[in-house]
C-alpha cells in the first residue's frame, strides 16, 4: 500500500512538472518611458536629477508629474526568478523578481517595488516607492517598456 501511494504522488509529481509554462528568456535590455508623479525627495530627484512639472493633487503642495526614460537590465534569470537593475539618468538600483505562470512579475529594490505584466517583446510595467521615515518621499512611475 505503501509502494503504490509513493508511485501514485511520483505520478503526479511528474505530471505538474510537464505542465508548467517554461519562463521565456527575459534577459537583456528593456527601454520606455514612464509617466511619474512624486512627492518629496525621491530617487528620480537625488540620484538621477530629473525634475517636473509642478502640480497641485488634492490641494498638497510639492507634488510633481514629468516623464523620464528607464533602462531596464535583466542579468540572470534561473526559470522564473531573475536579478537586474533599472536605471534613470545615471543612477542604477538593483532588484530581484519572481516570474508567476501569467506573464505577471512582481520585483523588489531596496526602497520599492514593481509589477511587470509581459506579452512578446513588451514589458508593462508600474514602480511605486512608499515614503519612508527620514525624509525620503514617495513616487508612482508606469509604462511600456520594450525589449532591445
Amino acid at each position: 500500500m505503501l509502494k503504490r501511494a509513493i508511485l501514485v504522488m511520483a505520478g503526479l509529481i511528474i505530471a505538474g512538472s510537464a505542465g508548467a509554462a517554461v519562463a521565456q528568456d527575459l534577459t537583456g535590455l528593456w527601454t520606455g518611458q514612464v509617466n511619474v508623479i512624486s512627492e518629496g525627495q525621491t530617487k528620480f530627484h537625488t540620484q538621477a536629477g530629473v525634475r517636473g512639472t509642478s502640480v497641485t493633487v488634492s490641494e498638497r503642495q510639492g507634488v510633481e508629474t514629468f516623464s523620464n526614460e528607464v533602462i531596464v537590465r535583466i542579468d540572470s534569470q534561473q526559470g522564473n526568478v531573475l536579478a537586474g537593475s533599472w536605471s534613470s539618468g545615471d543612477a542604477g538600483f538593483p532588484f530581484v523578481c519572481g516570474l508567476n505562470s501569467n506573464n505577471s512579475m512582481l520585483c523588489a529594490d531596496e526602497t520599492g517595488y514593481f509589477h511587470a505584466t509581459l506579452s512578446g517583446s513588451t514589458m508593462d510595467s508600474c514602480y511605486v516607492q512608499a515614503g519612508v521615515s527620514g525624509g525620503a518621499g514617495k513616487f508612482a512611475a508606469c509604462g511600456t517598456l520594450t525589449k532591445q
